[in-house]
């Protein structure tokens, strides 16, 4: 075997794996999901990156003042509902359907994490979210681990 054909040999894989984590970098940066404020100032985004290792999301508050990470999110979760209550105070989404983050956007920070599945089955699961003027609004559909079939439900929250 010459030397030229085991170059080949060893160097060709290492490009083609190169050239995936490349690849992989460029596809699975950006974002996943957002919701902007009532007044376009500021977003609630989740980010999704790549940094040479598994892909990971990010929950994060995107003001003029710049950006802030409220939260990691593993890189299966969803989020399939963001919104802002009317006034801009408050922002909300719905993780993977078992859990709702609240946010303060003037404060920059996460107020709360409020688990929305029952610890012992999983048998609730939160469809969306909704701000009125004093609550925060949750549907979800119950699944009664012993019983039949699925009821949609409601949960309201006082938010101030």
């Amino acid at each position: 075997m010459t030397t030229r054909t085991l170059a080949w040999i060893v160097l060709l894989p290492v490009a083609v794996l190169i050239g995936f984590a490349a690849g992989r970098a460029s596809a699975e940066v950006g974002i996943v999901a957002e919701a902007w404020s009532p007044d376009a100032r500021s977003a609630l985004v989740v980010e999704r990156r790549f940094a040479f290792g598994p892909a990971d999301r990010r929950l994060v508050l995107r003001t003029p003042q710049g950006n802030v990470e409220l939260r990691a999110l593993a890189a299966d979760v969803e989020v399939p509902e963001m919104i802002w209550s009317p006034d801009g105070s408050l922002t909300g989404a719905v993780l993977g359907g078992v859990s709702l983050a609240v946010v303060d956007p003037s404060a920059s920070r996460l107020l709360y994490e409020l688990p929305l599945v029952e610890p012992a089955d999983g048998s609730r699961v939160a469809r969306g979210v909704g701000f009125s003027a004093n609550a925060l609004a949750i549907t979800f559909d119950d699944c009664p681990g012993r019983g039949a079939g699925c009821r949609p439900r409601f949960m309201a929250l006082p938010t101030r």
